[in-house]
């Protein structure tokens, strides 16, 4: 999951966006929750607004 949340065409846009996009493609890989935990695994989540 992480590999395809790397990909260029998704490497901006936030977990549901990539979740919908998929689900509009016919893929489902994990749920929006699990994407955000991913991210958050591996410290790529973090607060936008300064």
């Amino acid at each position: 999951m992480l590999d395809v949340l790397h990909e260029p065409r998704f490497v901006d846009l936030a977990p549901a966006e990539v979740y919908a996009t998929l689900l509009d493609e016919g893929r489902y890989l994990c749920s929006i929750r699990s994407m955000y935990r991913l991210l958050a695994a591996n410290r790529e989540v973090r607060q936008r607004r300064d």
